[in-house]
């Protein structure tokens, strides 16, 4: 008879045994070959959302890009593109501009859509947080400037633009940048001036005091769908480096569009009589010029080749004002308008020119050096960027930005019946992307980005759930915040239950 302690041996060998043969017999059967699944990794979905695109001050090659849910990139040879922020949590997610210092040209800015503010004294090398929104900025900003005049080795002057407010900061050199308070500028009219949104701010070249920000519904490229919406009131005008602004000055009591102001570029004074008092604006209703004198601004809108002609939407200014004061470049974001494009002047604004940039797509933001009339870059709303080194004449893509951030995080997925279409849901105001599996020629996916009607913004914020109809394909359910979406079409327009 076995003692315990062999029987327990026994026992043990008698278990494995078993055991590796249930193993075996898994392996090699066809339930466990079932259980072997092919995974693939789809090509990324487009960064749509390119917001802001400008270049280090003494570098075209090297390119600052932001984008509102995308974070920012950047390159140091004027071709490739990378990620450029790292390890500022969502600082990185929502950008709105990314600038270089115009006297300290390796001192690097980076706005975010919600008032964070990032900076880097090495060209970008090493990134530190500056200021979040506790310390003094609120929700929903897009512009940012510095003054040109400001060589300190660390620290600027500068003056960021959000939803009724504009806020200044002198941030000091020692003993820390970080102890610095933004302050609230003052705003004449200002029960008025908090109904807007500033959408860009510019000091006159040359200048510390002379500045000029825009007013507008939203950014120039983002459609803002009818109903309740911020106002838009002209341009603001401050000759005191930003702390205090003129009564916001209207450029059309005719067309109301030419009041949404999407970027301005101050003109020289050299080139407006030795003052500081002229500028072009980029608006929703036509291009226009101005000039200030005696509390007013007398405008005239410069008229385009056909077919754009006037009250078209110009989303975006290059100006290259050191080499050419009357050279300028301008970006259209028309919707669903064939003839999109880049047009240049070379007479400030008498005659226009095509460029050969592509056509048809919605332009968000041009960006150069003010030093340089013929190199610069134009980043599209389908997350095209283009480059070009002889003012448009022969424009070649550096990329097509896809997004291995895009979309961050992805909260949700439904997928077709089919299974060649799938949905993904975002909850970083990316909002819901459409993949479609082409096998054919070349395998592939493509991507689009659903829109919503009503809000602020006509894309999905903040998407949690997902659900496919098992029978139809083409019926589609999806959450935001406390409502719900049903699409029957797709995805094309999801409606309110």
């Amino acid at each position: 008879m076995k003692n315990l302690n062999q029987q327990g041996v026994t026992t043990r060998f008698r278990n494995n045994v078993l055991c590796l043969i249930c193993l075996v017999s898994l392996l090699f059967s066809p339930v466990g070959l079932a259980q072997t699944y092919n995974w693939q990794v789809t090509n990324q979905p487009k960064i749509e959302y390119l917001s802001a695109l400008s270049a280090r001050f003494d570098n075209i090659n090297r390119i600052l890009l932001a984008a509102e849910h995308d974070g920012e990139w950047a390159s140091t040879d004027g071709t490739n593109l990378q990620y450029s922020l790292g390890g500022l949590g969502l600082i990185q997610i929502h950008g709105t501009r990314y600038l270089s210092a115009p006297a300290r040209p390796q001192n690097l800015y980076f706005l975010d859509l919600h008032g964070y503010v990032a900076y880097s004294l090495d060209d970008g090398m090493n990134w530190q947080p500056f200021l979040t929104v506790t310390q003094g900025l609120e929700d929903g900003f897009y512009a940012l400037a510095i003054d040109p005049l400001d060589n300190r080795p660390s620290g600027q002057y500068l003056l960021a633009g959000g939803p009724g407010v504009i806020k200044y900061i002198d941030i000091p050199t020692t003993p820390n940048p970080h102890t610095a308070v933004w302050a609230r500028a003052s705003i004449g009219g200002s029960t008025n001036a908090r109904t807007t949104v500033i959408t860009d701010i510019q000091y006159t070249p040359g200048s510390s005091n002379n500045v000029w920000a825009a007013t507008s519904e939203a950014s120039g490229w983002d459609d803002v769908p009818t109903g309740i919406r911020p106002q838009c009131l002209g341009v603001l005008r401050s000759i005191n480096g930003g702390v205090a602004w003129d009564t916001p000055y209207t450029i059309s009591t005719v067309n109301s569009d030419a009041n949404c102001v999407y970027a301005v570029a101050p003109v020289p004074p050299a080139s407006c009589a030795n003052t500081p008092n002229c500028l072009y604006a980029a608006t929703k209703g036509g291009f226009w010029f101005g000039i200030y004198s005696n509390n007013s601004i007398s405008w005239v809108e410069l008229p385009l080749p056909a077919p754009l002609n006037i009250g078209r939407r110009i989303s975006s200014i290059f100006y290259p004002y050191t080499a050419s004061a009357s050279t300028l470049y301008i970006g259209t974001a028309v919707e669903n308008f064939i003839n999109n494009g880049v047009y240049k002047t070379t007479d400030g604004g008498t005659t226009w020119l095509s460029t050969t940039f592509p056509p048809g797509i919605k332009l968000n933001a041009l960006g150069g050096i003010p030093s340089n009339a013929n190199a610069f870059y134009a980043a599209y709303t389908n997350g095209d960027l283009v480059k070009t080194t002889n003012g448009g004449g022969t424009p070649s893509t550096i990329t097509n930005l896809q997004g291995p951030h895009a979309g961050y995080p992805m909260a949700t997925v439904a997928i077709s019946p089919s299974g060649n279409t799938v949905y993904v849901g975002t909850v970083c105001q990316a909002g819901v992307y459409k993949g479609e599996y082409n096998p054919n020629p070349n395998p592939n996916w493509t991507w689009t980005n659903l829109k919503r009607a009503g809000g602020f913004h006509n894309h999905f914020h903040y998407v949690m759930r997902l659900a496919q109809d098992p029978v139809s394909a083409n019926i589609l359910y999806l959450t935001e915040d406390d409502y719900v979406f049903r699409s029957t079409d797709s995805g094309a327009t999801p409606c309110l239950t």
